[in-house]
């Protein structure tokens, strides 16, 4: 936060990390979201017991696990031991859910 121009926000990997980035935020006398706006991933139970209020990005898990399956499925029907276990690749999206901890920024000065 020592820089020149620091950060207006935050995306943590997970919501564990976007606690911590709000607790050093607070510590550092920062305002979240009024000078940094903090984003964390996973949607976890705790997102919406701290303050500010964690916005986050929440996954499609139970796709996700469906899709597992049913590529372990596919997997072991096609696995051969010359060419291995069959490659897939499967994108899916996940959905923000907006909460206090992120705010529109603010104009530079």
């Amino acid at each position: 936060m020592a820089l020149d121009t620091p950060p207006t926000a935050i995306f943590a990997a997970n919501d564990d990390m976007g606690a911590g980035a709000i607790t050093a935020l607070h510590r550092l006398n920062l305002n979240v979201p009024g000078d940094v706006s903090v984003c964390g991933f996973d949607d976890s139970d705790f997102a919406q017991s701290i303050w500010p209020e964690l916005t986050t990005m929440r996954q499609p898990i139970s796709d996700m696990a469906a899709e597992a399956v049913e590529q372990l499925v596919t997997g072991l029907k096609n696995y051969s031991k010359i060419t291995g276990w069959p490659r897939g690749e499967t994108e899916m999206t996940a959905k923000l859910i907006k909460r206090a901890s992120t705010a529109k920024r603010k104009k530079q000065k």
